[in-house]
Order: C-alpha cells, then sequence, then structure tokens
C-alpha cells in the first residue's frame, strides 16, 4: 500500500487481479534489464575512457616535473592535469553505476536465445536461418541475448529495410593456434554463430576499429558503434570471441565463438 494525501492506493504489483500482477512484474522485470545493460555499457566505456586517460596523467606529471613553474605552458600543463582528473572522476562514477558483476552461468540454448532476440526483427526484414543440432554454452542469458541483439542491430542499421539476414550455428572444433590469435578463446568444442548482412559493408580501415565505442558509418549518428562494443565486451566475458568480416558494398559477417558446455 502507498500513501498519499491521506488516500491509501495499492500498487500495480499489490493489485487482486492476476493479469494485472503478471503485467506489473513484466513491466519491472524489463527495467531491471535496462539498468543492467546500462550498467554493462557504463563499464565497458569506463575502461576505455581509462584507457584514454593513462597516458594523460603520465605525460602532464612528466612535463609538470621538468618544466620551471615560470614557463609560458606551465599553466597549461596544470590545466590539462585538472581536467584529466575531473575526467577521473567521472570514470569513477560511471564504474559506480556499473554492476560489475561475473555472468550468470547456467546451460543455455543457442537457437532458443537466438529465436527469442529475432522476434524483434520479425517483419523488419528477411531473415533466414539454419540451426544445426549443437550443445548449450555457459553463460548468464540475458547477457547472451543483448549480444545477439547488438548484432541484429548492427546490421539492420547497415542493411535497411530491403535487406536479408542470414544466421547458422554450428558446432566446431578450434585448436591451440587459432585460439592464441583469438583470445580469450581456449582449444577445444565451440558454438559458433554466423550472423552475416548485405549491407553496405566496411572498408578496411574501419574495420580495424569497429569495436571502438562511437564508431560508426553514419557520421551523424554519435550513439551508433556502442552496440559492437557492448557485444564484444559480453564475448569476452564469456570466454569468447566475436570475429568481423567486411567487404565495402557487399556486407558484414559476424562470427560469435563462444565454448560448448559439456556437462
Amino acid at each position: 500500500m502507498s500513501e498519499r494525501k491521506g488516500i491509501a492506493t495499492a500498487s500495480p504489483g499489490q493489485a487482486g487481479d492476476p493479469e494485472s500482477r503478471i503485467r506489473y512484474l513484466e513491466h519491472e522485470l524489463a527495467q531491471v534489464r535496462k539498468l543492467e545493460e546500462i550498467g554493462m555499457l557504463a563499464g565497458v566505456l569506463a575502461h576505455d575512457l581509462n584507457n584514454i586517460l593513462t597516458p594523460i596523467f603520465g605525460y602532464s606529471t612528466i612535463l609538470k616535473r621538468d618544466m620551471d613553474k615560470e614557463h609560458p605552458l606551465a599553466k597549461a600543463v596544470g590545466v590539462i592535469e585538472k581536467s584529466a582528473e575531473r575526467a577521473a572522476l567521472l570514470v569513477g562514477k560511471l564504474l559506480g553505476c556499473s554492476r560489475q558483476m561475473e555472468p550468470v552461468v547456467i546451460p543455455v540454448g543457442i537457437a532458443e536465445q537466438l529465436e527469442s532476440s529475432l522476434d524483434a526483427l520479425r517483419g523488419k526484414v528477411a531473415v533466414e536461418n539454419c540451426f544445426s543440432e549443437v550443445p548449450p554454452i555457459l553463460g548468464d542469458p540475458h547477457q547472451i541475448a543483448v549480444l545477439f541483439r547488438c548484432l541484429f542491430n548492427n546490421a539492420v542499421e547497415s542493411m535497411g529495410t530491403q535487406g536479408k539476414l542470414s544466421i547458422t550455428v554450428d558446432q566446431v572444433s578450434l585448436d591451440q593456434e587459432f585460439c592464441r590469435h583469438h583470445p580469450p578463446l581456449k582449444p577445444g568444442t565451440h558454438v559458433c554463430i554466423v550472423i552475416a548482412d548485405n549491407g553496405r559493408g566496411m572498408s578496411p580501415d574501419f574495420l580495424e576499429k569497429a569495436f571502438d565505442p562511437f564508431i560508426s558509418t553514419k557520421p551523424a549518428d554519435f550513439c551508433a558503434g556502442i552496440g559492437l562494443t557492448l557485444a564484444r565486451s559480453i564475448a569476452r566475458k564469456h570466454t569468447g570471441y566475436i570475429k568481423l568480416e567486411s567487404c565495402e558494398g557487399k556486407g558484414t559477417i559476424a562470427k560469435v565463438y563462444l565454448p560448448a558446455y559439456q556437462g
């Protein structure tokens, strides 16, 4: 019960109607999942910002140490150092917002997760899929769903409504040599999910930085590019890897490797 101006009212979650309560709980669950996605993204951005700030702190400290206080650039170096300190505080706040939790490790059926994530694309683009019978993976079902949604959204943005999305799932065995070049993969049986689109593709130069945050083929879209960054972060948390192959004007292929559960 909640009280407002002396009137006791029941919240939707406390209502007697079972259907109302189910709708309320579904809404609350959706909000929790949105917050979790924001938290994961905050953690990714904080990590990248830390990498940027490290050399700024280091070189400004060296300059300040070796520079006379009367040097004409001494004040400018001080401003750089203070600005970096303010940025570090912002990174701390981002990390505070981030739920730095290890994935909930349970067996996850890949086909079921893909089908669920594809529901949002029904009617938007043509989808062709071929799911072989594969073992489950160990991971967090929600995070795996977010990974797929990020890749699907990236493909749809590249193709538009006239595109075609092709998805295949297979079991593969990865050797030591392949894993050495694709950390943090480890040799053994993996589930490989291949997501191919016929969109505008990427140039070789752009492909090299595709996972960098806020990188996009759409120059006016500041928020684009976050999805691939988040997808890669989730894959790594699950000891997996995302390999991108692309040709400008012909489309992009994303290969997701996740360790198979052998239990």
